[in-house]
């Protein structure tokens, strides 16, 4: 998991409003360009490997985020 692109993620749903899954897209799209740009750097290799545990860490943050939303709405003042 890769705790970058989780927060990359959240940035996006919390700063600029974007829903979750517009969020996700672009944060894994943003995954995809770094690994396309590690092709260009001496010692560094792209792989499927690392974009997955990229998506994986944006999934994690995107689902805790829904999951406190949820619980907001539930149980109001209680989490907050």
């Amino acid at each position: 998991m890769r705790p970058a692109f989780g927060v990359l993620a959240l940035s996006l749903v919390r700063g600029f409003s974007l829903p979750f899954v517009r969020a996700g897209v672009a944060a894994a799209l943003f995954g995809v360009a770094d690994e396309l740009h590690q092709t260009t750097l001496a010692g560094r290799d792209p792989s499927v490997g690392d974009w997955v545990a990229d998506v994986v860490g944006v999934a994690l943050v995107l689902a805790m985020l829904h999951w406190r939303r949820r619980a907001l709405r539930a149980h109001g003042p209680l989490l907050r």
